[in-house]
């Protein structure tokens, strides 16, 4: 039979076993004040070293999203681009009949470009929207949870999606 090995277990019992035996050499009455504040030392000593790995964890977090992010936009550019294929295989007559009025090819294509640009700013702001409340709701969920979050939302970085969200739709409309 093997015997497993509890690490919880075995700190308790190597605390508590020296405490006692301290006790003993010192022939004190027992006092549980010392067993709490050796246990307070290793949960602290625990929560350092947790907050040592999880600086490089945030670190590779970072490095991950950026990665999904650029992911994300060129998947939104590709839909964006095959509406618009469908768009205008769907319209060819239309186009067809402003050609014949007397649009040049450069309107048209401005036509399609303009509504490329309309579908991707309207997603783009309808994500922004939803990206300042979720940041709000976490925010205020934190709080009713008793942790103090700074809330802070970013303008620069509501901007840069707005623009984001016009190149693509310029880029692959």
């Amino acid at each position: 039979m093997k015997k497993k090995l509890i690490i919880g277990g075995s700190i308790a019992i190597i605390i508590i076993g020296g405490y006692f035996a301290w006790q003993g050499i010192f022939n004190k009455k027992p006092s549980y004040t010392f067993v709490e504040a050796a246990r307070g030392d290793v949960e602290e000593k625990v929560s350092v070293t947790g907050t040592v790995i999880s600086d490089k964890q945030i670190d590779l977090e970072f490095e991950n999203s950026g990665k999904i992010k650029k992911i994300e936009a060129l998947v939104g550019g590709v839909g964006i681009m095959n509406i618009m294929l469908v768009s205008v295989s769907e319209r060819t007559r239309e186009i067809g009949l402003r050609k014949a009025v007397g649009a040049d090819s450069k309107s048209i294509l401005y036509q399609f470009l303009t509504e490329s640009l309309v579908i991707t700013v309207l997603g783009g702001t309808i994500g922004i929207i939803l990206g300042v409340a979720n940041s709000l709701a976490v925010g205020l969920i934190a709080r009713t949870q008793g942790l103090n979050w700074p809330l802070t939302i970013s303008w620069l970085a509501v901007l840069a999606a707005f623009f984001v969200a016009m190149a693509i739709g310029l880029a692959f409309g």
